[in-house]
């Protein structure tokens, strides 16, 4: 392992933000609680790592953020730095944002949360087992140069479910200035074989665009069984999967 938090600490989820030559780090962290901070590090060569300190995310007793932080993103705009983390509240799960103008110090911005599961083409009330909280988590934020706009792919699940099909998607979303949302048609749907779309990224390849999701699913006895596998999709394409594990909780 290249980074790994001094002990106590514990690190989860990741994600990278380069920037002026350097690359950073920030990743969920437990200290207290679980994943009430998000820890940040920097390196110029992604071998060697300086700590920086860690940010709080845990909010007050009753706010949005009360829970354990959730996987988040960091981009520049109007030249501030914009963190988006999510956290379950009250049965459905939201994304708030965070500004910086250093990537060391970062505010809770008071509009949070900003990103919230909306109808029609998303689950947005808590429904019975086994599928509880509402799905609404991992934000991919990018700036699309074209449309002049931010997009954002989360995962999420569609209004409509059943034993045969989970609903599980990975939400868009578009928006001009970070904070107002607008909720489009999902980006990709597959919930005849998957029980969450977690962690999607989209990314371009060779003058293509792609989006690739990877995570491990259980095998629950109330859906029909699911399998461990990591899906590929490019827009033109189909889903192309690798050959899953035979075990229920893996990563491939």
């Amino acid at each position: 392992m290249i980074h790994r938090p001094a002990l106590p600490r514990r690190m989860w989820d990741s994600w990278l933000f380069p920037w002026q030559g350097q690359f950073h780090l920030f990743h969920l962290e437990t200290h207290e609680t679980l994943w009430d901070h998000v820890g940040h590090a920097v390196s110029t060569d992604l071998v060697h790592w300086e700590v920086r300190p860690s940010i709080p995310t845990k909010g007050r007793p009753g706010a949005w953020n009360e829970r354990p932080t959730l996987t988040g993103m960091v981009v520049r705009h109007a030249g501030r730095f914009w963190m988006f983390v999510g956290a379950d509240h009250d049965g459905r799960q939201v994304v708030g944002a965070m500004t910086s103008e250093d990537l060391d110090h970062w505010l809770p911005h008071p509009a949070s949360p900003v990103m919230t599961p909306q109808g029609p083409h998303y689950l947005s009330d808590p429904v019975p087992p086994p599928i509880t909280s509402v799905d609404w988590r991992d934000p991919c934020v990018r700036w699309i140069e074209a449309a002049r706009c931010f997009e954002a792919c989360l995962c999420a699940r569609l209004p409509r479910w059943d034993h045969s099909h989970t609903g599980a998607c990975v939400a868009r979303l578009r928006s001009a200035d970070l904070l107002r949302w607008e909720a489009l048609p999902p980006l990709a749907v597959a919930g005849d074989r998957f029980m969450h779309m977690e962690v999607p990224d989209v990314f371009e390849m060779g003058g293509r665009h792609g989006r690739h999701r990877g995570r491990r699913f259980p095998r629950l006895p109330s859906l029909r069984p699911l399998t461990c596998r990591r899906a590929y999709r490019h827009r033109h394409g189909q889903f192309h999967h690798r050959k899953p594990r035979k075990h229920r909780a893996s990563f491939e």
